[in-house]
């Protein structure tokens, strides 16, 4: 298992077989997305990675989603808020 996948199991308090929504639409995930892309000096970190079904995956890639939105989804998340 990808170090980002772990990481994000880990700190958000998941096992490997548990069903992770889209933090987006609420279907159920098949990505950690990293917001801020590794080839852009993104991280593994908690903050830059976020739970999206293939839809959404496929949205944040060809920038339909803004990176913006994507960091505060991700912010809100580890705020508990």
């Amino acid at each position: 298992m990808k170090r980002h996948i772990k990481n994000y199991l880990r700190d958000n308090s998941y096992i490997e077989d548990d069903a992770i929504l889209c933090e987006l639409c609420t279907l159920i995930a098949t990505d950690i997305h990293h917001i801020i892309y590794k080839s852009h000096s993104g991280t593994d970190d908690n903050k830059n990675l976020i739970a999206l079904c293939r839809e959404c995956h496929d949205l944040a890639h060809d920038k339909k989603i803004s990176q913006k939105k994507l960091l505060q989804i991700a912010e809100r998340r580890i705020n508990g808020t």
